[in-house]
């Protein structure tokens, strides 16, 4: 699982994670029962996945939702989030060998963590087995594993 840089998010903001717009996180909320019409539902309110949040300088508001407890129930509705999700909404995750390669639905190439998760997408399987192969060095030698490098 990912750590996600807010504690709340705005559907905007979910669908970057998923690379879908706001008006298909809307959708995937009423598949989830989370939504009935433009309205929450006593479970989204009751579960924890919304809160309520101020526009700053007025009198509205708006809900925005919490990553941490949508984003599984979503993947338990058969959602995944993009591989890389933009960083900007999400801490990387450590690089942690033994590193793996694997092709995504797109053809791109997967370098993997030991964990599972995506270290690096790379256009190209000759560039990436040769970023796998210089990371399994790293690792073998634990660089990413120090917490400063020395020259």
């Amino acid at each position: 699982m990912c750590r996600f840089r807010y504690e709340t998010m705005t559907q905007t903001q979910l669908g970057e994670l998923y690379g879908v717009s706001s008006h298909v996180i809307g959708r995937w909320l009423k598949e989830a029962g989370l939504r009935q019409g433009n309205k929450l539902t006593a479970e989204a309110f009751q579960g924890g996945y919304c809160c309520r949040a101020d526009n700053p300088g007025g009198d509205t508001y708006f809900w925005v939702w919490r990553p941490a407890k949508l984003v599984p129930l979503l993947e338990r509705h058969g959602h995944k989030m993009l591989p890389l999700p933009p960083v900007h909404l999400i801490e990387p995750p450590p690089l942690s060998g033994p590193f793996g390669l694997r092709t995504d639905a797109n053809g791109f190439s997967e370098v993997i963590n030991a964990d599972g998760s995506v270290a690096a997408l790379v256009p190209g399987r000759q560039q990436a087995d040769k970023l796998v192969a210089v990371m399994n060095v790293a690792h073998k030698h634990s660089i990413f594993s120090r917490t400063t490098l020395t020259t």
